[in-house]
């Protein structure tokens, strides 16, 4: 494949990634001209990321206006996480009714990594976007180990919001971030324990954790986030 037919790409895998990142902010407005220029490219395979982006909900393209940062949708976040909870707890079920050692392994392997990085010395939305990473890696193993990676894969298209979501909330909190990892270490101990409803309970907490200790930063900075009069946290 020649480097004009892989541009397209690198302009929409380089796009989507600042927008999840929140590199580029809810609501700011971006131009087609800006992008070609700072990718060296026509606007052609700009345009062409664009649209790939509005299919993912993360760009909004007005006529004759111009070309938006979605803004964060609240009422998306909360349909995600009722499908994670519902899908996520008969995952863990599985696993717990037959824990293997070497799931065991594989799991811890993935939280010690989780603990070297809230151990080092990187902060900010370096340290919430690695941990997010890495929290979706201990989430999409629990559904590899339980046979059913590809339903993981397909909850993955509705997931930039939410991811958004994260990073905007957990952006240089160290605190909350090392609760979540405590949460997937103690998720882990129960399965291995054989103790599915204690694991399940565990995970309904974690799963809700920032919903519910979010609404002082969203009331914040409501220019963020689309529909937040319309829901309730």
């Amino acid at each position: 494949m020649s480097t004009k037919e892989k541009k397209p790409n690198k302009v929409y895998d380089s796009l989507k990634e600042a927008i999840l990142y929140m590199k580029i902010k809810p609501g700011q407005s971006i131009g087609e001209v800006e992008i070609a220029n700072s990718f060296s490219v026509s606007r052609t395979p700009v345009r062409d990321a664009f649209k790939k982006l509005e299919a993912d909900g993360l760009l909004e393209i007005k006529s004759h206006i111009g070309t938006f940062v979605s803004l964060i949708d609240l009422e998306q976040i909360v349909d995600t996480i009722f499908m994670r909870e519902n899908i996520e707890k008969a995952i863990i079920k599985s696993l717990a009714e037959n824990p293997q050692r070497i799931h065991n392994i594989r799991i811890a392997y993935i939280l010690n990594a989780q603990r070297e990085l809230l151990e080092s010395e990187i902060t900010g939305q370096q340290l919430a976007s690695k941990f997010m990473e890495l929290d979706n890696e201990f989430h999409r193993l629990l559904f590899e180990l339980a046979g059913r990676p590809n339903i993981w894969e397909r909850l993955q298209s509705q997931r930039h919001h939410y991811d958004r979501f994260r990073i905007f909330l957990n952006n240089d909190d160290r605190e909350k971030l090392t609760r979540i990892y405590q949460q997937h270490l103690d998720i882990s101990k129960r399965i291995n324990a054989k103790d599915a409803e204690k694991a399940m309970k565990i995970y309904e907490e974690h799963v809700y954790y920032n919903v519910m200790n979010s609404t002082e930063i969203i009331m914040s900075n409501k220019h963020y986030f689309k529909g937040f009069g319309d829901i309730e946290l």
